[in-house]
């Protein structure tokens, strides 16, 4: 009889009642490797019925743990959650939409056996030969990882609850254990788990992606949360990462994205400046032709009038007064 108690499964979800059927039916199915596993659901306090069908699992299968929250915390911060519960060797946090392939699931076991931190069973935004920025690129699929819990010390939980309004908790545990050398074991087989439609992943250099603050209402949240952007998401996080050629790696396609958020009289300038501390001294300089060959005109309101200025005007007055 095989060993299935060490591996913590949660799934975040919250009124998705339809999603959570589908993927409770793929992860208990009878072919299912893991369908004895430990699986504890998330829940954001759901309004739909979504709590009632985890109940009823719940009562059909004693592996099945529903933990219903008070309030809504979020997508981002029930992502944070699950890290801090997790109590099993390993840990995998599952969305409720996503598909399976159990088919390789034995060289995830085989990795776990040869202690391997952080196992990589998503693939779709992966070349053959992914480089490391790929594989960043990837692990914004939350269920792209399994990793073993000596990563989650308590100053990676901290660092994972400093970066919810990134939208990217997940991206934490990665890249400290980077920090520390450690490597991503990527399977060979079939990807486990496969969610297609994520264009980011599979774009990584896309540098303006979309306003991303997973479903939350935007016009109550801070400015920072409700129009996070994978650009400058990811970037916040890579502050942690002291791997210097990964983090190159992956903010050379980001450039574009500092040159859309360089006008100072918008508040999205405070985005300028997440991605400006990340990038080494050739990219400062690469971001600051490209602002000087640009050269923008920009628009202000001046005693009743539009009045038309080039940007580099203001930012040349603004460097002799600070001289």
């Amino acid at each position: 009889m095989k060993n299935n108690d060490w591996l913590d499964i949660f799934i975040v979800t919250y009124n998705r009642i339809n999603n959570l059927k589908y993927t409770l039916e793929q992860l208990l199915a009878d072919s299912s490797p893991i369908k004895n596993y430990s699986i504890t659901i998330l829940d954001n306090n759901s309004t739909d019925g979504t709590s009632e069908l985890i109940e009823e699992y719940a009562r059909r299968y004693p592996n099945i743990k529903h933990i219903k929250h008070n309030r809504n915390i979020g997508a981002n911060a029930n992502i944070a959650r699950a890290y801090e519960l997790a109590s099993k060797d390993y840990l995998w946090i599952l969305a409720d939409d996503d598909n399976y392939d159990f088919s390789a699931w034995e060289e995830v076991e085989t990795a776990k056996n040869a202690g391997e931190s952080m196992i990589m069973v998503a693939k779709y935004a992966l070349p053959k030969k992914p480089d490391p920025d790929r594989l960043l690129g990837q692990v914004t699929f939350v269920p792209s990882m399994i990793i073993s819990a000596k990563l989650l010390d308590d100053t990676v939980i901290r660092n994972i609850y400093d970066n919810i309004f990134t939208m990217y908790v997940q991206l934490v545990p990665v890249v400290m254990a980077l920090n520390e050398n450690k490597k991503i074991y990527l399977i060979k087989g079939n990807a486990v788990v496969n969610n297609g439609d994520d264009y980011n992943a599979q774009n990584p250099s896309w540098f303006h992606s979309p306003i991303y603050h997973r479903g939350a209402n935007a016009e109550r949240l801070s400015f920072r949360s409700a129009t996070m952007a994978q650009a400058v998401g990811i970037s916040n996080v890579l502050e942690l990462l002291k791997n210097n050629k990964i983090k190159k790696l992956y903010m050379e396609n980001k450039i574009d994205a500092a040159v859309h958020y360089s006008n100072p009289f918008l508040k999205e300038f405070i985005y300028f400046a997440d991605l400006w501390v990340n990038f080494d001294k050739r990219q400062k300089l690469k971001c600051i032709l490209k602002l000087l060959r640009l050269d923008k005109i920009i628009w202000i309101e001046y005693k009743g009038k539009k009045v038309r200025i080039k940007l580099f005007n203001i930012l040349k007055i603004s460097l002799k007064r600070h001289r």
